[in-house]
């Protein structure tokens, strides 16, 4: 009934343990402890706690990332389908050696890089055992994984071959990664090996399941040579997802079986040592089993699909006895620790009792009556309930009963007082519902009550004997309670609406610091919003105070500091402030969509083109970046095209006022980032103004940072019979990329935007003109290395140029057309 999403941890007697919290991000297949409490998780998960963690991390020993087990990208790539049909990489068991390294097996790949089909071994921080030779690995999945003496281990699953040796569903593996060859077993096909385990004399017990005669008895014994042991006799129904041995040389299996040896057991059986079914041992569950843990003093954990075990509910885990206990007449031990003993007096209505049930043999149930009638109780060793008390004297019983039925009791007799008078006013134009004013209210009960504005005014706050920003106040009555709800005209009527923006740090702007805001604002000044920083979007809502001003912290895990943030509306069309979690402190802008249909935005709809001109950093790429944007009569603004190194530009916003555009763009390796304004028909070089900040980054360093001026021009479509520019002497050049010297050529460009080049045209250049996107693209040949090119970009009708990059091989560089002999930007 606790929510916790894909492991969990429980006390001795199945309670849950409160101490342990964990985050993995989906299914958690398996578990190895180290002998320092920390856990090694595998499965198929991409984030811990919010962290890349892709299907291996390691939890410390309260549940939380242990930071220092850095896997990387992890294990990754598939050797087939997934359970669900998809081909996901998926880790399916681990195991910790003594010497603390750690195996995997499971359907992937890769592990961090490196070719792993199968089976890696980890050091003890994440990193990959290169001393571990598993040359080609399992040819498809591993299943599971166990430890023998010697540092040789077990690893079966569904693989025919381990590095090309024929070692079908089992193989046992060498320290160095050899496998044994002597040990070559063979289940046949259409079969899996789910687990393995060592007997005493070298032999060795397999369980799993197989559609053909080869393995059809589910569970086998196998010689150290790999062969089948025909004498041992054991056999089940269906499949046998796990084997384990008890000390007295008994064999536990579970799986989804409905028979054993042709005798009637339903998912858990034991077996004699010759495989014959041990009927001392019986247990009746209702559905299949998939995980057995045998305890220290010899009890057995089970893990499955079931619902009751003999009658009892037990859903998904229970615990089996080896042998019939004996019987037990001693009651459990039932301690009430909340009221203490010396109270005798409870003022609110309702009242959380707790308590601790002990028995040696364990707690079937608590229960708790008040004055007869039934309360619900949650737990059992550590138990609590929530009971309403009636005003007088209460009798209240608690019970305790353990699993042979012994019954153990305690009776509390407690006072409850009546009821007291409270007093609501109003100040400013407003109501309250329910208006409680003047009403008999039962003392420690709780009560709730919402503020509620007029047409025009805001809520402020709530003072009196309670105080609160929120509209909806909840209180716990008690004597002399009064309260007063205030109201004041409202401020935010002029500034509701959507807003959109940017946080970046000015001053020293970087990735890690910078994204995008997102803001609806309501005209009671309460807000949802939406502000990715670093690539992690972080969605919150809240409210403005009436100074215009409101504060609110972002938990970000364990492992991340809280994000502050502060926002101020300072006009009607903007909001201001600043996004820090103390390594960093970005300043926010956001500006409200200025146009809608019933303001449509004509002065500046239409098309433009911009080119995103070189920062000159070290290591940036030669060419020009470019856009196109059509900005539409209803105030949208919507850019297409490319930086300087390919990478995509794709962005819709709207609009504000000011004619401010926030430009994001985070693909891959590539993060741009910055503000345009619109300034169409200005007095300006440029119709769009604007510094786009831009970085590309590796997998260790950041290739390189810049600051890119925009150069940008209105675009108007040509009349029929005229061409986009206006040159007459027109010259296309290219540069960079892995070019020996610039490669020019004039071109002539007729009314219909036809161009020829001037023979003999060398360097093979064509040039093809869009006229209805103002963009164009074409190609080139260097003479020199007879490597082709390719290139893009926009014209720019009031420069009268255009400008782009081109693509030569794996290296870029600048195109450039205008007048003959004029200087590119």
């Amino acid at each position: 009934g606790v929510p916790m999403a894909y492991i969990g941890r429980l006390n001795p007697d199945g309670s849950i343990d409160t101490s342990f919290s964990a985050h993995p991000g989906y299914w958690v297949r398996t578990m190895a402890l180290q002998s320092d409490g920390k856990i090694v998780i595998g499965g198929w998960f991409s984030n811990v706690e919010g962290q890349p963690r892709n299907t291996i991390a390691r939890l410390n020993s309260d549940g939380s990332l242990d930071t220092s087990f850095n896997p990387g990208s992890g294990a990754w790539g598939t050797l087939g389908k997934g359970i669900d049909g998809k081909t996901n990489e998926f880790i399916f068991a681990t195991a910790v050696q003594p010497d603390g390294k750690i195996l995997i097996t499971g359907n992937f790949t890769n592990y961090n890089g490196t070719l792993m089909n199968g089976l890696a071994r980890l050091n003890s921080n994440g990193s990959l055992d290169t001393t571990f030779d598993t040359g080609d690995g399992l040819s498809t999945w591993g299943r599971s994984l166990t430890l023998l003496d010697g540092g040789q281990f077990i690893v079966t699953g569904w693989f025919n071959h381990y590095n090309h040796g024929d070692h079908s569903r089992m193989a046992i593996v060498n320290p160095d990664g050899s496998a044994v060859d002597s040990f070559a077993p063979d289940f046949g096909l259409l079969s899996a090996v789910y687990s393995a385990i060592p007997l005493p004399g070298g032999k060795f017990l397999a369980s799993g399941h197989s559609e053909t005669n080869t393995f059809h008895t589910d569970i086998a014994r196998v010689n150290p040579n790999g062969t089948f042991d025909t004498s041992f006799v054991g056999s089940a129904s269906d499949k046998t997802e796990m084997v384990r041995l008890q000390s007295d040389g008994k064999i536990l299996l579970c799986g989804y079986f409905e028979s054993v040896d042709g005798v009637a057991r339903t998912s858990i059986a034991r077996l004699n040592p010759d495989g014959t079914v041990d009927n001392s041992f019986n247990v009746n569950i209702d559905n299949f089993a998939w995980s057995m843990f045998i305890q220290p003093d010899g009890r057995i954990l089970l893990a499955g699909g079931f619902h009751t075990a003999d009658g009892l509910s037990r859903n998904g885990i229970l615990r089996l006895f080896p042998t019939p206990p004996p019987d037990d007449e001693t009651p459990p031990t039932l301690d009430v620790t909340t009221p203490a003993p010396h109270v005798n007096t409870i003022d609110g209505a309702t009242f959380t009792f707790t308590g601790r049930a002990v028995d040696t043999n364990g707690i079937e149930s608590v229960t708790e009556t008040v004055n007869g009638q039934s309360v619900p109780v949650t737990g059992k060793t550590n138990w609590s309930a929530t009971a309403t008390l009636s005003p007088g004297t209460n009798v209240v019983t608690f019970t305790a009963t353990d699993t042979f039925g012994n019954v153990a009791s305690v009776t509390r007799y407690l006072f409850h007082p009546g009821k007291a008078q409270l007093v609501v006013t109003t100040d400013g134009n407003g109501t309250v519902r329910p208006n409680l004013n003047g009403a008999m209210l039962e003392l420690g009960q709780t009560y709730t009550m919402t503020a509620v504005p007029k047409r025009g005014f805001v809520f402020t706050s709530w003072s009196g004997s309670a105080t609160s920003s929120d509209p909806t106040l909840t209180f716990r009555m008690d004597t002399g309670f009064t309260l007063q709800a205030s109201f004041a005209p409202n401020p935010f009527s002029n500034s509701a609406g959507i807003y959109r923006g940017l946080a970046f740090d000015n001053g020293n702007p970087d990735r890690a610091n910078a994204g995008t805001i997102f803001l609806s604002l309501a005209d009671n000044g309460s807000y949802r919003a939406q502000l990715s920083i670093g690539g992690v979007p972080y969605s919150f809502v809240g409210r403005f105070d009436m100074n215009l001003n409101s504060s609110i912290t972002i938990r970000r895990g364990r492992t991340k500091a809280p994000l502050l943030v502060n926002l101020q509306i300072t006009d009607d069309q903007t909001i201001q402030g600043t996004a820090s979690d103390g390594s960093f402190n970005s300043t926010i802008t956001a500006f409200k969509a200025g146009f809608d249909p019933r303001h449509p935005n004509t002065a500046s709809a239409g098309l433009y083109t911009a080119l995103l001109l070189n920062g000159g950093a070290s290591g940036e790429p030669n060419g020009y970046g470019f856009l196109t944007m059509t900005v539409t009569r209803s105030g949208l603004a919507i850019l297409n095209g490319m930086l300087a190194d390919g990478t995509p530009i794709g962005e819709a916003t709207p609009l504000s006022a000011n004619g401010m555009i926030p430009f994001f763009v985070a693909s891959g390796s590539s993060t741009a980032f910055g503000w345009l304004q619109l300034t169409p028909n200005g007095s300006s070089d440029t119709d769009i103004q604007g510094t786009i900040h831009w970085e590309k980054v590796s997998r260790t360093n950041i290739v390189f940072s810049a600051n890119l001026p925009v150069l940008a021009s209105v675009y108007h479509l040509p009349h029929a019979g005229t061409a986009v520019l206006s040159l007459n002497n027109p010259s296309l050049e290219v540069d960079g990329g892995g070019l020996t010297q610039t490669l020019s050529d004039s071109f002539t460009l007729s009314s219909h935007n036809q161009v020829t080049f001037a023979t003999p045209n060398t360097d093979r250049f064509s040039l093809n003109i869009l006229p209805a996107s103002g963009r164009f693209v074409g190609t080139f040949v260097d003479t020199n290395s007879r490597h082709a090119g390719s290139y893009r970009g926009v014209i720019l009708q009031k420069q009268n140029i255009g400008g782009g990059f081109f693509f030569s091989g794996r290296q870029d560089g600048r195109v450039f057309l205008g007048e003959s002999g004029s200087t590119p930007p």
